[in-house]
């Protein structure tokens, strides 16, 4: 007895997803267009030290970006603030807690 109810249950999930799978219309995917690699040129804005590392301790630390600043930590509990446009330090704190 104990054994109808799980397979009934099977069925049933099997039935309502038969249902739900009529002769809908499936979207077709876009064409796929040649990108020309020489339209597009890649390169660092600025670049910038935020901290001492992680201490070989693998940190799950991602940076913050608001409109006026990006934010950055280290494992040691130094904060920093950098502007986005020119990657010059803003200002920087030192919490005193370790973070990981």
């Amino acid at each position: 007895m104990m054994m109808r109810q799980p397979l009934a249950i099977a069925l049933l999930a099997t039935v309502a997803l038969a249902a739900c799978s009529g002769d809908k219309k499936v979207r077709e995917p876009a064409e796929l267009k040649d990108i020309s690699n020489s339209s597009l040129r890649l390169g660092n804005a600025w670049t910038a030290s935020a901290g001492k590392g992680s201490d070989q301790y693998y940190g799950n630390l991602d940076l913050a970006l608001a409109s006026d600043a990006l934010f950055a930590a280290d494992v040691r509990g130094s904060v920093f603030a950098f502007d986005p446009q020119s990657g010059k330090r803003i200002w920087r704190s030192e919490t005193k807690a370790r973070v990981i």
